[in-house]
């Protein structure tokens, strides 16, 4: 009987499938840019890490559906990527001088160089999806999941532009308006994430579906 491996095993997993993308990249007159990748994700010899929890729930999305959870990573690690590039950003945006328990990115290097390693997360996000073709994923597979991961990040940017516009005015947010900013900031990435995970699974669209409708669900509670 197959059964689907530990948290601490898809954790392990996922962060050595980023540091991979992290390596491929780097060069000798680039390592302290990701330098400052590792230290944001935690990755560094002193890192402290986040809960990892989108890639988590991607990879439990595809492995509850075919199994071995190693052919998701690429799309583990674009979330993770992914997400953390907005955080970088945010830190900026919400003037936030620690996360984890130590000082963020901007804190440390300034804000400049913070906005580039977001920029650069963003992209390695992006590489990271590429490995799937190698993997054996057909192009149309791909490419549905750029999409997907591209109007999600797109909602990320509303969201907070959202979260931002509001916080600056002085009218009080509906409860519409507010569920419309979370689901957009908050909760398109969990639902992306499980949806990932279930569309590199399977073609079956109506489970495709049901694993959307769920994550969205869960981003809302979130």
């Amino acid at each position: 009987m197959l059964t689907s491996p530990d948290l601490d095993t898809l954790i392990a997993d996922t962060e050595s499938e980023i540091l991979r993308v992290i390596d491929e990249a780097e060069d000798e007159r680039t390592t302290e840019l990701y330098g400052m990748v590792r230290y944001h994700l935690g990755l560094d010899a002193d890192g402290t890490r986040g809960k990892r929890l989108r890639p988590l729930l991607g990879l439990l999305a595809y492995d509850s559906i075919a199994g071995d959870h190693r052919q998701a990573l690429p799309g583990a690690a674009a979330v993770e990527l992914g997400h953390n590039f907005s955080l970088v950003h945010d830190d900026i945006e919400d003037n936030d001088v620690e996360r984890h328990h130590r000082a963020t990115l901007w804190k440390v290097w300034g804000v400049a160089q913070a906005i580039n390693t977001g920029d650069t997360l963003f992209s390695l996000s992006r590489i990271a999806l590429h490995r799937l073709t190698d993997l054996g994923f057909s192009d149309s597979k791909v490419l549905r999941l750029m999409r997907l991961y591209d109007e999600t990040c797109l909602a990320l940017c509303e969201g907070q532009y959202i979260d931002i516009a509001t916080s600056e005015s002085d009218e009080v947010m509906s409860v519409e308006a507010y569920f419309d900013m979370i689901g957009r900031k908050t909760a398109a990435l969990i639902s992306a994430s499980i949806e990932a995970g279930a569309l590199l699974a399977t073609d079956d669209e109506d489970v495709i579906a049901r694993y959307r409708g769920f994550g969205w669900a869960l981003g809302l509670a979130f």
